[in-house]
C-alpha cells in the first residue's frame, strides 16, 4: 500500500511521520538519510522499507507505526 506523507518533523536522528492512505491515517517513526517532506510518495519494497518518490537511492525504514493521535503529534512537534 502506498502512503503520501502528510507532515514530518526530524527529532533525535529519526523522523516522525504523518501518512495517509486509503482512509487510514498513520504516525510513523521513521530513519532515511534523504528529507521527508508533505506529498512524499512511499512505496513498499520490504521488510518495513519504503522508497521515496519510487526513487530506488532514496529509502525510509520504519521502525515503528501507530494509530494517528493528536495529541501526541502536538507533543513531538514540541519535543523538535
Amino acid at each position: 500500500m502506498e502512503w503520501i506523507v502528510i507532515k514530518s518533523i526530524y527529532l533525535n536522528g529519526r523522523y516522525a511521520v504523518t501518512v495517509r492512505s486509503a482512509g487510514l491515517k498513520m504516525l510513523i517513526e521513521a530513519r532515511s538519510n534523504h528529507k521527508i517532506r508533505r506529498g512524499d510518495i512511499l512505496t513498499p519494497i520490504n521488510n518495513e522499507k519504503y522508497k521515496i518518490n519510487n526513487k530506488d537511492k532514496k529509502i525510509l525504514s520504519v521502525i515503528s507505526a501507530t494509530r494517528y493521535s493528536s495529541v501526541h503529534w502536538s507533543i513531538l512537534v514540541k519535543l523538535s
